[in-house]
């Protein structure tokens, strides 16, 4: 198990995917919501205690900056959790991979994505695509065919680029969803 904590690979992985995801889940339940909001309550309610407690306005600044130390080195701890738990629940997802998979010569090779050592996530799966698909080569023709129609709508989807757009390029962009583009 320790060495799937040093595959940088799961590192890329929960980064790329943390804040959408966090995002997602925050957009979606109430219960989240709440909690922060009574954090950010109870954290103003110290602040002001704090600063009834002192008149000292360089003091009460100090305290303040302490106090926003703290969160982000809390946070900083949280987030370093998070990570090695997300590790822990790929590598038990690739145990029991190979436990219920046993002859797949993929896993049993170690020829994974948690097996790619040399680079990001992103160059391992184009080593993986298979071009000459017919699933591709009308994916890549659907491609072509919006970038021909619409050029600057490919800035927005492959670099999320920000950009003005006309009436008819957004009443567009609203249409597509991801899967339709495959």
């Amino acid at each position: 198990m320790e060495e799937l904590f040093d595959k940088p690979i799961l590192d890329q992985m929960y980064w790329f995917r943390k804040e959408d995801f966090e995002q997602y889940i925050y957009d979606k339940n109430k219960e989240i919501q709440e909690i922060e909001g009574r954090i950010c309550d109870n954290a103003e309610a110290l602040l002001q205690f704090f600063n009834g407690l002192i008149q000292d306005e360089k003091l009460q600044e100090k305290f303040k900056e302490l106090l926003q130390n703290y969160e982000l080195s809390f946070s900083n701890e949280v987030d370093f959790w998070y990570l090695s738990y997300y590790k822990l629940g790929m590598n038990d997802m690739h145990k029991l991979k190979r436990e219920f998979n046993p002859n797949d010569e993929t896993t049993a090779k170690g020829e994974t994505f948690i097996d790619y050592m040399d680079g990001e996530l992103d160059e391992h799966l184009q080593d993986k695509i298979g071009y000459d698909t017919p699933a591709y080569k009308a994916y890549k023709a659907k491609n072509r065919e919006i970038n021909k129609k619409y050029p600057r709508v490919i800035e927005v989807f492959e670099d999320s680029t920000p950009i003005l757009l006309n009436q008819k390029v957004s009443n567009f962009l609203g249409s597509v969803h991801c899967t339709s583009l495959l």
